[in-house]
């Protein structure tokens, strides 16, 4: 994975996740309920992803996509929080 790919990784996350929640309450407001929960998953799961394949990156690149990683997961959870509530 290129470096840069690596840096801005799961910010990508956060833009996907982002657009998939806004879409689906535009256009599926029924399946609202079905769709934020699959999607909030699938961010984590990705971004705990780019933190494993950091691993073998330089120190600097490590904690640059773990602190992207954490930022973009509370955005994530964030998002997801008032389907639940």
């Amino acid at each position: 994975m290129g470096t840069w790919l690596s840096l801005i990784g799961p910010f990508i996350v956060w833009v996907a996740h982002f657009s998939g929640v806004y879409l689906a309450a535009e256009f599926a407001v029924e399946t609202l309920n079905i769709v934020t929960p699959i999607l909030t998953i699938l961010g984590l799961c990705a971004n705990a992803y780019l933190i494993y394949r950091a691993r073998a990156e330089n120190l600097w690149t490590i904690k640059i996509v773990r602190g992207g990683a954490f930022v973009s997961s509370i955005a994530i959870i964030w998002q997801a929080l008032p389907v639940y509530v």
